[in-house]
């Protein structure tokens, strides 16, 4: 799954994790956000801080406390309603439930096309549909991510992950 990971491009499924704890250790302020129980935070950026944090504390995606990440998540949508960041909750979710978790929530996501012309709903369709083996469908939604890419790392992540699932 393609998308931004403290500010950085990355893919969930195999990200770089140096990039991120990188800017992790760079900021202090985000250090304060995942100590002790991690589950109070006060403002919607502190969530955010949290949410990356939580990303970049792991050596592997599926180590990750994707819980956590979800009910952040969750939160952060209670504070700041946006369909980008119930997107990232789908993924959470996905993460925790499987695919088709995740799929159901992202067919919730955007009942108005508002998000059609956002490269990474696209993309992280693609990806979910991928891991649930409905590759006829992850190609259209890879090829769709492909026609809004414009960032040429995500493109080459995406033109990859198509390949595969057109080889199968």
């Amino acid at each position: 799954m393609v998308g931004y990971v403290h500010g950085f491009p990355g893919h969930f499924d195999e990200p770089d994790f140096d990039i991120v704890r990188r800017g992790h250790e760079s900021d202090p302020r985000i250090v304060g956000f995942v100590a002790g129980d991690g589950d109070i935070f006060d403002l919607a950026h502190d969530r955010d801080a949290a949410i990356a944090a939580l990303h970049a504390e792991p050596q592997r995606p599926e180590d990750a406390d994707w819980e956590q990440i979800e009910r952040l998540y969750k939160e952060l949508n209670r504070m700041q309603p946006s369909p980008v960041v119930e997107l990232n909750r789908a993924v959470a979710v996905a993460m925790i439930y499987g695919p088709e978790a995740g799929l159901a929530l992202i067919g919730t996501i955007d009942p108005d096309g508002l998000l059609d012309q956002y490269h990474l709903l696209h993309a992280a369709r693609a990806d979910l549909l991928r891991r649930a083996e409905r590759h006829e469908e992850a190609a259209g939604a890879y090829r769709r991510a492909l026609e809004l890419s414009t960032n040429p790392t995500e493109t080459r992540y995406l033109w990859r992950r198509l390949r595969e699932v057109t080889a199968n």
